[in-house]
């Protein structure tokens, strides 16, 4: 994975990548064509050919095929904001009956989601923000226990004593900041343990070495980093392995790529809080099949959904169960057959 899912929710970088006007190419999953009298959903999301979302798509796309629905999933390969919403408007001339969307701004697709909604196209999210709230629903990760599953992790590892690290995304960032806040303020409570000043890495798996070799030079006695995404975990992987401090030094990681994954079989990362990418989009596609039976296609107005936001709960992986179908859904891959025989 090169990218982490919270890169995508950087609100301000969003707006000064919408100034630029730097496009960057548009990959879609099938071509933009349309099968006359077949229902048609689109799926728009940043990113799109990164095994992170990849698995969303696979979700969506095995229940919509159980209805012979046609589905496509496209849009751009790289941090873009006028991509996304030149995607999203092409796609629309297609008139699908439902878009699936994960917005990279909260204030950009405001104008087109509400054109969409107003023109009887529900659009589900899965993450992303809206600001102020216009689509129909959002089916969110449900970070409310990561602060005292990452505390309880850090007791256990250190015994109560102990230094300990955070590599985070970036200052202020909501959707970041909910991974690794509770959690400080969990272990602060304890007298044993010292937390670091929280470091920041963009999700840049060199910065965050940098910043994790930073932490190793200059406290001996550091038990723990905690890094909030993928990339920085395997920056933290590689600091803590040129340091010579494998097993000295734990890792606790957020998200599911495939190289965490095998770092936690080797055992350099003790355990990480995966997101469900697959069973959001799986849910979302269902919410849309049940709105489209109970309204038909493009029948009036669309209302935003109660509840609006539907929270996807998280799973901690650790090698005990990294290798069982119950974690499946909830790992990252660049191709839907991994995902055969899981059920949302």
């Amino acid at each position: 994975m090169t990218k982490s899912r919270s890169f995508m929710f950087l609100g301000a970088i969003a707006i000064c990548a919408l100034a630029s006007g730097a496009l960057a190419g548009i990959s879609a999953a099938k071509p933009l064509t349309r099968v006359a009298n077949q229902i048609y959903i689109a799926g728009v999301s940043p990113f799109s050919t990164d095994p992170s979302l990849i698995p969303t798509s696979c979700g969506a796309q095995a229940e919509f095929a159980k209805l012979g629905y046609k589905w496509t999933w496209g849009g751009p390969t790289g941090f873009d904001v006028p991509g996304e919403l030149s995607y999203l408007n092409s796609i629309s001339l297609l008139n699908p009956a439902g878009v699936i969307l994960l917005p990279l701004s909260p204030t950009v697709f405001l104008q087109k989601v509400k054109a969409l909604m107003s023109a009887g196209v529900p659009i589900d999210m899965t993450d992303g923000a809206l600001t102020p709230f216009v689509a129909h629903r959002s089916y969110q990760s449900d970070f409310s226990h990561a602060g005292s599953q990452v505390a309880n992790g850090v007791l256990q590892i250190t015994g109560g004593t102990g230094t300990v690290g955070v590599i985070a995304q970036a200052a202020g960032l909501a959707l970041d900041t909910v991974r690794w806040q509770p959690a400080v303020k969990l272990l602060s409570s304890h007298k044993g343990i010292k937390v670091l000043p929280v470091q920041y890495a963009q999700a840049n798996t060199v910065k965050a070495a940098s910043e994790a070799a930073a932490m190793l030079r200059g406290n001996p006695d550091l038990k723990v980093i905690v890094a909030t995404n993928g990339p920085q975990a395997l920056g933290v992987v590689s600091a803590v392995a040129a340091a010579g401090d494998k097993g000295k030094v734990q890792i606790i990681s957020f998200d599911s790529p495939s190289q965490v994954l095998t770092a936690i079989a080797q055992g350099s990362v003790a355990f990480t809080i995966a997101q469900a990418p697959f069973l959001k989009g799986a849910d979302a596609a269902k919410d849309i099949i049940s709105y489209i039976k109970a309204h038909g296609v493009r029948s009036g107005p669309v209302a935003i959904g109660t509840p609006s936001i539907v929270n996807i709960p998280t799973k901690v992986l650790t090698k005990a169960n990294i290798n069982t179908p119950a974690a499946k859904g909830y790992e990252d891959a660049s191709s839907c057959s991994f995902f055969k025989g899981v059920t949302p």
